[in-house]
């Protein structure tokens, strides 16, 4: 198995004043791109030193995000497929806001050898975030713009918010075939920063999506220690064992 940690451009932070101004939906793109370069048959040759048709076939993937990156994991599989796509003849890649055809159909082409996805300790409806704590306002100011005071351009940005009929297409197919991957929401109970109640409503909602089955799992009791310190604790390794042996 190849473990690879991704990274995205990070929104401007009163503590890093050099930070350009990043916003949604950049983070989902830089995610979804280096997914997408990570499983080029063409880049893995290249890495290994050879041929594309030589490099091995990549058969199953899991996903896993924590915390923000659960935020972005949700709105890569449910809305990114939506996402504007660019006209323009420049590179696609170029863009922080939109993505081309090319790229969309390449992700939809890669859902099927998603296995299993796994959100920890996530963050996945912002109002309701802010609801109960008003202090991250400032964060999500930062990543989402201020525009989205009155809910509506921050609840486009949360999978919870949206009705199953304006979800892609192609997205809610897959989840719900026989095929489908298995889907896990894990919380870490002594996390400091984030109590239960996104990781409850997340698996609530894909519960009313998926219907409640093996292929949907909840977890509160594996991952140990604070909001970043299970990510150092052996319950994630243990975790993401539990992920893999059951997708």
């Amino acid at each position: 198995m190849v473990v690879a940690v991704p990274n995205y451009r990070l929104s401007h932070h009163p503590d890093h004043p050099e930070r350009i101004s990043t916003v949604h939906p950049t983070h989902e793109l830089d995610t979804t791109r280096s997914l997408l370069w990570l499983t080029d048959p063409e880049n893995v040759g290249r890495y290994l030193g050879s041929t594309a048709g030589d490099s091995p076939r990549i058969r199953s993937i899991y996903l896993a995000g924590h915390s923000c990156g659960a935020h972005i994991l949700s709105n890569m599989v449910f809305l990114l497929p939506n996402v504007r796509i660019s006209q323009s003849a420049s590179t696609p890649a170029e863009s922080d806001t939109t993505w081309s055809s090319t790229e969309r159909t390449k992700l939809l082409q890669l859902l099927p050898k998603i296995k299993g996805l796994a959100f920890l300790d996530g963050i996945y409806d912002l109002n309701d975030l802010l609801d109960e704590y008003p202090g991250y306002e400032f964060f999500v100011e930062k990543a989402f713009g201020t525009d989205g005071k009155a809910g509506e351009d921050w609840d486009k940005a949360c999978v919870p918010k949206q009705a199953p009929e304006t979800l892609p297409g192609e997205t809610c197919d897959w989840l719900k075939s026989r095929d489908g991957p298995k889907l896990f929401v894990a919380h870490a109970m002594e996390d400091e920063l984030l109590s239960e109640r996104q990781s409850l409503g997340w698996h609530k909602w894909l519960a009313a999506l998926v219907g409640e089955s093996n292929r949907l799992a909840y977890d509160n009791s594996t991952l140990i220690g604070s909001h970043d310190g299970s990510l150092q604790h052996e319950g994630l390794g243990h975790f993401l064992a539990k992920v893999v042996n059951r997708a």
